[in-house]
């Protein structure tokens, strides 16, 4: 508007999971420019996007209670919850104890092993409770969105290691500029959890954020998996919100 960017939309479909069809689409306008039917635009414009290229179903989270309403007017309707977690960097977050026969490095020291970090992250993403289960995760992909992804700190990720296997990591993205990092991804193989690990990649992702002179850590997950909640509460992390998935059926 007048040269000024007012609004945005992007559209695309979710790459993880066999569900077929489930469409991703999302829209913002700046406050001060809504009202005006920019919003309803970009979101009719993502949504018949991806109508024309065989969506089923429609997914997609608000930014705002006000967007709750848009999207319900829209006949979007409410679906799963995730709760929005920070952690303020003041404190010391403690020691990291590693364990014997385990290592703790970097992304960037281990990531050149693309098809062994593509494999844990793919079983650990499996068991995380969504509405369309992340159980596609195709290598390809998986490079480009995940270990390609702008943000992805390869300094500030991290990963354990028994004897030369990657058995637990914990990534982070973080924006400098800002002093905001957030947690991305935790997880461990299923024949290794219960030990510890989880909250030691964790942890090790806190500390560097933290010596690098970040304030706060961000993070989200859904209502349901308690694990994680607890191990975030462990280490500081407190409830500031919730988020709301909608979900949308009927696209005639």
């Amino acid at each position: 508007e007048g040269g000024e960017l007012v609004g945005w939309a992007r559209a695309r479909f979710l790459w993880k999971t066999t569900a077929a069809g489930v469409g991703e689409p999302w829209a913002f306008v700046r406050p001060l420019r809504r009202g005006r039917g920019v919003g309803t635009g970009l979101l009719r414009a993502a949504e018949d996007h991806l109508a024309a290229r065989g969506a089923r179903l429609l997914q997609t989270w608000p930014s705002s209670d006000e967007s709750c309403g848009f999207l319900e007017h829209r006949r979007y309707r409410p679906s799963r919850k995730e709760r929005i977690s920070v952690l303020d960097l003041a404190s010391d977050p403690g020691a990291l104890d590693v364990p014997d026969g385990y290592r703790l490095l970097p992304l960037r020291e281990v990531r050149e092993r693309t098809r062994e970090l593509h494999a844990l992250d793919a079983e650990a993403g499996a068991d995380v409770p969504e509405t369309f289960a992340e159980d596609d995760v195709r290598y390809a992909e998986w490079t480009r969105e995940t270990l390609e992804r702008l943000g992805l700190s390869l300094d500030g990720s991290f990963f354990v290691l028994h004897g030369r296997r990657a058995v637990s990591y914990a990534f982070l993205h973080a924006e400098p500029d800002a002093g905001l990092a957030a947690n991305e991804m935790t997880g461990t193989l299923a024949e290794y959890r219960g030990r510890g690990l989880a909250r030691l990649a964790k942890l090790a992702t806190i500390r560097w954020a933290r010596e690098h002179g970040f304030r706060t850590i961000v993070t989200t997950n859904d209502e349901r998996n308690l694990p994680m909640l607890r191990l975030n509460e462990s280490l500081g992390y407190r409830p500031v919100g919730t988020e709301t998935e909608y979900v949308r059926e009927d696209l005639s």
